[in-house]
């Protein structure tokens, strides 16, 4: 998956080039944790139209810490999710996270080069080996 990547390190920043995003179809924003007790992030963030809210999510987690997370940000209205690390997280468990989370899946990451790395959640199960009976 080809995304280009524009790495935003101020608020003056993100103002600067959201009526240049516009031009996309897709945008992924991937904001600071503490994002909930940051205002001008959060106006920022309610400002943008049309959006579909993906939270990321790391696998290598532990469970508790993953669903406070999206306990958390569902204030935001998250619509799915990314699921990072699951090259660090054996299969069966990352099957198990993405059978059991509230949220879909919309993207899974096994390595460190976001976004080069995205994959569809398909990507899991042509992993999978199937024993025989």
């Amino acid at each position: 998956m080809q995304i280009p990547c524009i790495p935003v390190k101020s608020l003056e920043e993100f103002s600067k080039l959201e009526k240049s995003l516009s031009t996309y179809n897709h945008i992924l924003v991937d904001y600071p944790s503490n994002m909930l007790e940051i205002p001008e992030i959060l106006d920022i963030y309610t400002s943008l139209k049309d959006k579909e809210n993906l939270l990321i999510l790391s696998a290598d987690k532990r469970e508790s810490v993953i669903y406070s997370e999206v306990e958390a940000f569902s204030v935001l209205g998250v619509d799915s999710t990314v699921l990072t690390k699951v090259d660090l997280v054996p299969k069966e468990e990352v099957l198990q996270l993405v059978e059991t989370l509230p949220l879909k899946v919309s993207f899974i990451c096994d390595g460190y080069q976001v976004p080069s790395d995205l994959k569809e959640p398909k990507y899991l199960l042509e992993k999978v080996e199937v024993a025989n009976a």
